[in-house]
């Protein structure tokens, strides 16, 4: 039945949420960070790549920018994205950054 304003009434099935109860979302397109969740509940993996989506370039320009070498900057980015993404390192952030620490001091012997 419309009311004066022009809005009609809403009435909410039985079983169905009100207006003050929400429904959560679905995962699915419309709903990108419940589908994520739904796949990485803490969400690792998104962390990690975007981490990486930041540190890499960034270690490529500056490799560039020490060196007149075009092969250095290009084996910069690569190992950043390597240790970056294949490696797991557990532990507190404490913990892995004495284990990047070590890994970087420790590259001149291979």
């Amino acid at each position: 039945m419309p009311l004066r304003s022009g809005r009609q009434e809403t009435t909410t099935p039985p079983g169905r949420p009100g207006g003050d109860e929400r429904e959560e979302p679905r995962p699915g397109l419309r709903h990108p960070l419940a589908f994520l969740r739904a796949r990485d509940p803490g969400l690792v993996t998104v962390r990690r790549s975007v981490l990486a989506a930041v540190v890499v370039p960034a270690i490529f320009a500056i490799a560039r920018a020490i060196t007149s070498n075009a092969q250095v900057p290009l084996f910069a980015s690569f190992g950043a994205f390597a240790l970056m993404l294949f490696v797991s390192i557990p532990g507190t952030r404490s913990d892995r950054l004495r284990h990047y620490l070590g890994l970087i001091t420790h590259r001149r012997f291979l």
